[in-house]
């Protein structure tokens, strides 16, 4: 498995899967000739590759776990530390995003079941020593207000930040931080990262995980700018996780709509450096939902006009240029 370099080219067909905003990219590898020996039965079968900087030894070691705790993922076959890929089980290309909206629904809350099942780990040593601590929440915090100014600076445009947004958003981190209990945390739990084979759910993209706050992955998949919800569904979605979740009323909802803050901000840095920065367009989109989802997050959470404030100057300036105009 060491030399790879012409593995892929001369015996294998490549099909580069969908890209994400990470460093990690995904490759479909099906051999050309099924009847060759020339490889371990393994390669037999479609699988897998992840390319990326360098082999990430705690995914591996998580993957192993999360398999033996019942968690579904996908199988590791092996890995190539040389060339920094990973081998993994092939689950088809049906994600839950890529349902129709009467299929999804019953899939979210399936994916919410999924989730408390997670929660309910004990985390192995790579998870429980990794924190969304104020350092790491504030980190993602900094990130989008940086990607917000050099947004500024590149279109020669100027929005309207609030100060008080900015040491809201600070007081938000360290609230979090403070917050009981922390559990098992995916930390891109979103309708793109959750599978389907055989009627059956499997999670990906789990090689970031840390200990986090419960409502920390409900506010990835409900407020997911990928696939959006109405505010009912969403709703009844936060009470159906709360209710089976045993999780008392009380604060539970000031929580979880400052999570959603800090969350969906996050993921805003997120889309404007794909776009702004990288030229990937296929975000604009989701650079719009997360901007209403922001929007619903500080009228239903009764959060700071300057929350609102920001979102309505940001939206009513950046709609008008001509590189982040939607499509009719």
């Amino acid at each position: 498995m060491n030399q790879m370099v012409n593995f892929f080219e001369d015996d294998f067909d490549m099909l580069a899967l969908q890209e994400e905003a990470s460093t990690r990219r995904y490759f479909k590898a099906k051999i050309k000739n099924a009847s060759s020996d020339k490889y371990e039965n393994i390669f037999k079968e479609t699988f897998v590759v992840c390319k990326d900087t360098k082999v990430n030894f705690e995914f591996i070691q998580l993957s192993e776990y999360l398999i033996q705790n019942n968690i579904p993922v996908p199988k590791i076959y092996g890995f190539d530390k040389q060339l920094s890929y990973i081998y993994q089980e092939y689950l088809g290309s049906l994600d839950i995003y890529s349902c129709s909206e009467e299929n999804y629904i019953p899939l979210v809350y399936k994916s919410i079941d999924l989730l408390i099942q997670l929660q309910s780990l004990k985390p192995p040593q790579i998870v429980s020593e990794r924190f969304f601590d104020f350092e790491k929440l504030n980190f993602e915090v900094q990130l989008t207000l940086s990607s917000l100014r050099k947004m500024q600076m590149n279109l020669d445009m100027e929005f309207f930040i609030p100060g008080e947004f900015e040491i809201f958003l600070e007081e938000t981190c360290k609230h979090l931080e403070k917050q009981e209990p922390k559990v098992f945390t995916h930390r891109d739990f979103h309708s793109r990262n959750i599978m389907i084979q055989d009627n059956k759910l499997y999670l990906i993209d789990f090689q970031d995980a840390r200990m986090g706050l419960p409502v920390y992955d409900l506010s990835s998949i409900l407020y997911d700018a990928y696939k959006p919800l109405s505010l009912s569904l969403r709703k009844s979605m936060l009470e159906y996780f709360r209710e089976k979740a045993q999780i008392p009323k009380k604060g539970f909802y000031d929580t979880y709509y400052l999570q959603a803050l800090q969350r969906s901000f996050k993921a805003l840095g997120t889309y404007i450096i794909q776009i702004n920065e990288k030229q990937n367009m296929k975000f604009l989109p989701s650079f719009y939902s997360c901007l209403d989802n922001l929007e619903e997050i500080s009228q239903v959470g009764q959060l700071p006009d300057s929350v609102y404030l920001f979102v309505v100057d940001l939206r009513n300036k950046i709609q008008n240029e001509p590189k982040f105009r939607l499509a009719s």
